[in-house]
């Protein structure tokens, strides 16, 4: 029986890796730059690998027994190099033992929190925990945030630090995440990281523990604390016409962002826009190859999560053409939900009380963010050209190309002669003139 494509794709991977070393070996002995290609191959191969649906159930998790082996050899014959951080003592946190233990008994998910009363013991008796062991190496950590992900605030020699437990990572590689974080300009977009430990355990338990520097507020609830229209369009300017650019940016490099919702993205001291949760970025092939369906009859879904999961049918499409559409969709959602001063809560709540008060289904989410925050007397005129920006983006058929939103809110950024061909309207997305890089050892 043939290998399936994946585990085929694999041990291409570990033949390059072992055929690299092996040339060193022959030719010279390792310096430390070859040690860091070696480390780094290592990393790529588990951030391409380590996450798919497909290599989770290869030959009884031979992959997470090839790769545990692969990682405690190379550490055991380096033992300088720390695994999971730079900083020792972030490594000695994560490397405890008791915390590896401790996130195998994290839920799948958090996001019932609030109603599931086993979920709500887990998820305590986690971060408690977790709290205890960080006292130990003099952090102080506290509750942050409960989510699709288990969240804390740690302070470590006065600096503070985002402390993530992850449990889903989903079914899509890692890699694009591990190249955008490498390339010299868009790895501004992510926090940076101080440490992270991920466990192949059985199955799909790919739980994981991350720590990155700290964002000072997501976009909805940066938004709900804005109430000043001078000040918020100000923000509207800065970290709108930043997501924009983001989004064209991946999508020059064949990457998809399907969870890109407001509520996972933040902002720095600075006002830098930064990715708060990355699982969602992924190249457009492994999501064609984990999903096993033709780019042709895909569902267009703005996001995979519990509160976006209003699905339009836009068959006949080729999945790279349809990036426009969902990124337009994100900028409409998000830009609507900041300007009204709603967070990802209090925006379910609202459909909740719609569902409870008129006793019929919601409205599609566009549909009823249009009627709930867009088409308001009280809309100012200091915002409601962004208003009107945000209600022209959530149009399902022809929202504007992301060329015209990035002149809407810089336009003194491009000037030409005649008709722009960013100005369109027609749905379609012209991608600005960026050369497409591609960033990879394997």
């Amino acid at each position: 029986m043939q290998p399936k494509h994946d585990e085929h794709d694999f041990f291409k991977d570990l033949i390059t890796i072992h055929n690299y070393i092996e040339n060193i070996q022959q030719n010279s002995s390792f310096s430390a730059k070859d040690l860091d290609d070696v480390e780094l191959m290592l990393k790529e191969l588990e951030a391409k690998h380590g996450f798919r649906k497909n290599m989770s159930h290869f030959a009884e998790n031979r992959y997470n027994i090839i790769m545990n082996q692969l990682f405690s050899a190379f550490y055991q014959q380096h033992p300088d190099r720390n695994p999971y951080s730079d900083n020792k003592t972030i490594h000695q946190f994560l490397k405890d033992e008791a915390l590896a233990e401790l996130l195998k008994q994290s839920p799948e998910t958090a996001r019932n929190y609030q109603t599931d009363k086993q979920i709500r013991d887990a998820v305590d008796n986690i971060v408690n925990k977790t709290i205890n062991i960080a006292s130990q190496y003099g952090f102080k950590a506290e509750r942050s945030s409960i989510g699709n992900n288990i969240n804390l605030k740690i302070t470590i020699n006065h600096q503070e630090y985002f402390l993530k437990i992850t449990k889903k990572f989903g079914n899509c590689s890692q890699k694009a995440v591990f190249n955008l974080r490498r390339d010299e300009q868009l790895s501004s977009y992510f926090p940076k990281l101080a440490g992270y430990r991920k466990h192949m355990g059985t199955g799909h338990n790919f739980d994981a523990v991350f720590i990155t520097e700290a964002a000072t507020a997501d976009i909805f609830s940066l938004g709900q604390k804005t109430t000043c229209e001078i000040e918020k369009l100000k923000l509207c300017k800065k970290i709108f016409l930043q997501m924009t650019r983001f989004f064209q940016e991946i999508y020059c490099l064949g990457i998809t962002m399907e969870d890109g919702k407001g509520s996972n993205f933040g902002i720095d001291q600075e006002g830098n826009l930064l990715i708060l949760d990355e699982k969602s970025i992924a190249y457009l092939s492994d999501i064609q190859t984990c999903r096993n369906e033709p780019s042709n009859t895909r569902l267009f879904n703005p996001v995979n999560s519990h509160l976006f999961m209003n699905k339009i049918r836009l068959e006949g499409e080729a999945l790279q053409n349809r990036q426009s559409r969902l990124f337009a969709h994100f900028l409409g959602i998000n830009l609507a939900v900041f300007l009204a001063g709603q967070t990802e809560d209090s925006l379910q709540q609202d459909m909740k009380n719609y569902n409870r008060d008129y006793k019929r289904p919601c409205p599609a989410l566009f549909d009823f963010i249009k009627n709930q925050y867009l088409n308001k007397d009280s809309i100012s005129v200091v915002l409601q050209p962004y208003y009107t920006l945000a209600e022209k983006l959530l149009d399902p058929i022809a929202p504007p190309s992301l060329d015209a939103v990035q002149l809407f809110l810089q336009p003194q950024t491009k000037k030409q002669n005649g008709p722009s061909a960013a100005s369109s309207t027609d749905g379609q997305f012209n991608p600005p003139h960026t050369t497409r890089r591609k960033i990879s050892l394997l």
